[in-house]
């Protein structure tokens, strides 16, 4: 299955971002910037974030959260934590530079799937080497099921010329439940 599109607001501040550099500003113009939070101030559900300069708009980090976490990468620098040495040492050089380190919420209440969908094409939009990203994205529980009944079902067709056409009948009838479960998972991919 395809990379879903950005929704319509995702694609706005994509678009924002890349004609001002400014994620602010991207994000005042493409959301309501009123989003809902819990009673500690934490965005719901899951949602994608970034860690951004305020004053100029520039985005350093892209990621994935739920409950706090978007506020764990500047509590583990104070700590001297090391989660990540790219972003680590990124954080550093910004502080020592005199810049500012936010976490901005881009987009909440997503299901997880939705999050890391958008946390990918957000990456591969502004490019991942311009950020303190380690990976380019997360790959959800059904993404990587998919993938593997994927693979499983090309080394079964690799295979089909080694067995004689008694085998063929019953390998083939497992290649069939294969690309089924394939559909349901992408189905339910799409539905969360």
């Amino acid at each position: 299955m395809a990379e879903r599109e950005l929704t319509r607001k995702q694609e706005a501040f994509a678009l924002v971002y890349f004609e001002t550099g400014n994620a602010a500003e991207a994000y005042r113009r493409a959301y309501d910037v009123e989003e809902p939070r819990d009673s500690h101030g934490v965005p719901k559900g899951f949602y994608v974030y970034v860690l951004v300069d305020p004053s100029c708009g520039t985005i350093f980090y892209v990621g994935k959260g739920k409950g706090a976490r978007m506020y764990d990468h500047l509590k583990d620098f104070a700590a001297g934590r090391v989660s990540a040495v790219k972003k680590y040492r990124g954080i550093k050089s910004a502080i020592e530079r005199g810049r500012q380190v936010e976490p901005f919420c881009i987009e909440h209440d997503l299901s997880e799937n939705a999050a890391l969908r958008f946390e990918r094409a957000l990456i591969h939009r502004i490019g991942h080497e311009n950020l303190w990203n380690s990976l380019s994205g997360q790959t959800s529980a059904d993404e990587r099921a998919k993938a593997q009944a994927e693979a499983m079902i090309e080394r079964l067709e690799e295979a089909f010329p080694l067995y004689g056409a008694k085998d063929l009948t019953a390998a083939m009838g497992c290649v069939q439940e294969l690309r089924q479960a394939i559909e349901v998972a992408e189905v339910n991919m799409g539905a969360s």
